[in-house]
């Protein structure tokens, strides 16, 4: 009994704690609206990839001090396996949407239809070692239906903004990620163990995003003639209640909302057995050992119904001296006398 509570335990701590790092190299999002050229495109490598110092670890230990399922998912990690990606909000590419294209967009967004906004995030590590089971590239994304209804607004505001070339921005809610998970193999995902908690106690599964701002630029280089356009994408960082305290001291420090930051968990890798054991959790560990314990079990006493009648009768002698009797008159064929 104490090897089937512990051990698992036992092993899953073990695992986690001989794990390497595994840093991330570089992080890229795009979004996009209605399957059309991509609006926005940023990818940050080398120093936009901040791991967490001393003070950082204390505030996103503060942010979360009341919530023990956040204190939990977040004791798992080292402070070294957490970092900031800061996205600059211009996006590194130009909008290279043909002229009719961007009027059937713009035509689209009138149209009294549903249309969706995809915000597709990445995440790519490099591999030590070639014994490491691990994805380089790992990714996800979100999907956020603008109805004609509830998101009238919203809609003729880009609508506006792609047929007049108007600058003022619009806002997105719900739709920039704050906590990301970068498992060793998989998918990304958005670290639900960090949301937010009103006043009541309830949870909203919407506070996993931010809302921000986009705006479209327009500019030309040289000559008229070359005109460009592109998109710039911005928190919003004055009164936003989707934003937890770790967040906007990261907007409102250093940065001063110049950037859009996003926090990103990284697992560590293991070799072999270890990356089987703890790539799916204590969960995970415990239900393999319950089944090859099972297993096990059942092998032991599998033929045990062949040996019942001799291992449970307490005493054969007389079955036996009844089987050698019968034996004998067979033999005789019936001629021994009856005693």
């Amino acid at each position: 009994m104490v090897a089937l509570i512990w051990g698992p335990l036992g092993l899953f701590a073990f695992g986690r704690a001989v794990g390497d790092e595994n840093p991330p190299m570089g992080t890229t999002f795009e979004l996009e609206i209605g399957g059309f050229q991509p609006l926005f495109k940023m990818s940050v490598t080398g120093s936009g990839l901040e791991p967490l110092n001393e003070n950082k670890w204390e505030k996103l230990l503060g942010a979360f001090n009341k919530n023990p399922i956040a204190q939990t998912f977040i004791n798992g990690y080292d402070m070294k396996d957490i970092y900031v990606a800061n996205l600059n909000g211009n996006s590194t590419a130009v909008w290279g949407i043909s002229p009719p294209s961007q009027s059937i967009l713009e035509e689209e967004l009138r149209k009294n239809q549903t249309l969706s906004i995809k915000l597709t995030y990445s995440v790519t590590r490099k591999k030590l070692k070639k014994s490491q089971d691990m994805d380089t590239t790992i990714y996800d994304e979100l999907i956020v239906e603008l109805k004609p209804g509830e998101n009238k607004v919203l809609r003729e505001q880009l609508a506006q903004m792609i047929g007049n070339g108007t600058q003022t921005e619009v806002t997105i809610p719900n739709i920039f990620p704050n906590y990301l998970r970068a498992p060793e193999k998989g998918m990304l995902s958005v670290v639900g163990e960090l949301l937010q908690r009103s006043d009541s106690g309830e949870t909203n599964t919407t506070l996993n995003y931010r809302d921000i701002n986009i705006t479209m630029k327009s500019g030309t280089y040289g000559t008229e003639s070359s005109r460009t356009s592109w998109w710039e994408i911005h928190d919003i960082c004055n009164d936003n209640p989707t934003l937890d305290s770790f967040i906007e001291s990261l907007l409102k420090g250093d940065n001063k909302c110049q950037y859009l930051p996003v926090v990103i968990f990284n697992d560590k890798v293991f070799i072999g057995l270890l990356a089987f054991l703890s790539g799916y959790g204590i969960i995970g560990i415990y239900t393999t050992f319950v089944f090859l314990v099972s297993r096990w079990v059942r092998g032991l006493n599998s033929e045990s119904s062949f040996k019942v009648i001799y291992t449970r009768m307490p005493n054969v002698d007389r079955v036996l001296q009844l089987c050698l009797d019968i034996y004998l008159v067979r033999e005789s064929r019936g001629n021994l006398p009856v005693i």
